[in-house]
């Protein structure tokens, strides 16, 4: 909900900055003023164009991020090409504007207008934008302390959203890559309860156990995610590796031969295999001579 309302407040902000922008030029065209161009020879700038076109893009290219849960930030890049294009576009205004530097008005074609000189809205807006781009230097320079690693980041998510069950997800997957296997467990079980069967969750328990050497449990977690998904071929690779490093091989070459029925082309899964049929071999001939 955050994340909607920081949305809304950013385009509510630029829509004011556009509209002020527009309200400028007018100001402007009644005082037959053109930057670049001697009085008395109003033109049409193009505002509405522009505004048009740059929130047209932003809103065209965040309505796909919008439908993904949870959305990425990296979806935003290519929407925010439109905000810039609009920042762009005001910028030159300005530039034109300050360069001009036209006359003061009588104030005749303007009425009793708050506004008596052009330039004198230019240094509000120009004010305006500066602390606009300020508030979000500060903020971005203020979001690196979150952005850190992946526990920083999924801790403060975890502080905003305490039931979001991909965040216990997600930091469960950098404690994992940390080696902190306690962490770890303690947050696949809380995606668990908040997300009861969720299969990423048990295989990435699963592969923690099989780090710590608790090949059992491994083994019993591949196997719940494999009853919820059983079109994953991951999974069947993982609990074959449980199986194999657990030296119970007939089992291992199980799972590789139902991995390769459903991908024949990982090389992986079969040179595990050959290993494992050649050491349940082993075992077999060791299993007779006793």
């Amino acid at each position: 909900m955050n994340s909607v309302v920081c949305l809304f407040v950013l385009l509510l902000v630029l829509l004011s900055l556009a509209g002020l922008a527009w309200y400028a030029r007018r100001v402007m065209l009644w005082a037959g003023t053109q930057v670049g161009t001697s009085p008395g020879k109003p033109k049409s700038y193009g505002a509405v164009g522009e505004t048009v076109f740059g929130f047209g893009f932003f809103v065209a290219m965040i309505f796909p991020a919008l439908i993904v849960s949870p959305p990425a930030d990296r979806y935003n890049y290519i929407p925010a090409a439109g905000l810039c294009f609009l920042y762009g576009e005001f910028i030159i205004w300005l530039y034109g504007l300050f360069r001009e530097n036209p006359a003061p008005l009588s104030g005749e074609k303007l009425g009793q207008g708050r506004f008596k000189q052009p330039l004198v809205l230019g240094w509000m807006l120009t004010a305006l934008i500066s602390a606009h781009i300020f508030v979000l230097g500060f903020a971005s320079v203020y979001r690196t302390s979150a952005w850190r690693d992946s526990l920083t980041l999924w801790s403060d998510v975890l502080k905003k959203y305490p039931l979001e069950y991909m965040a216990y997800y997600g930091r469960g997957n950098a404690y994992n890559a940390a080696g902190q296997f306690r962490g770890a467990f303690a947050d696949f079980n809380r995606c668990l309860e908040l997300r009861p069967g969720y299969w990423k969750a048990l295989a990435n328990r699963g592969r923690t156990f099989a780090e710590i050497k608790e090949y059992d449990k491994a083994v019993s977690d591949y196997g719940a995610a494999i009853a919820i998904n059983p079109a994953e071929v991951q999974l069947f690779i993982n609990r074959g590796n449980a199986y194999f490093l657990k030296e119970d091989y007939d089992r291992a070459v199980k799972d590789y031969d139902r991995a390769l029925a459903i991908s024949p082309y990982l090389t992986k899964a079969a040179e595990n295999r050959r290993i494992a049929v050649g050491k349940s071999g082993r075992q077999l001939v060791k299993s007779r001579r006793k």
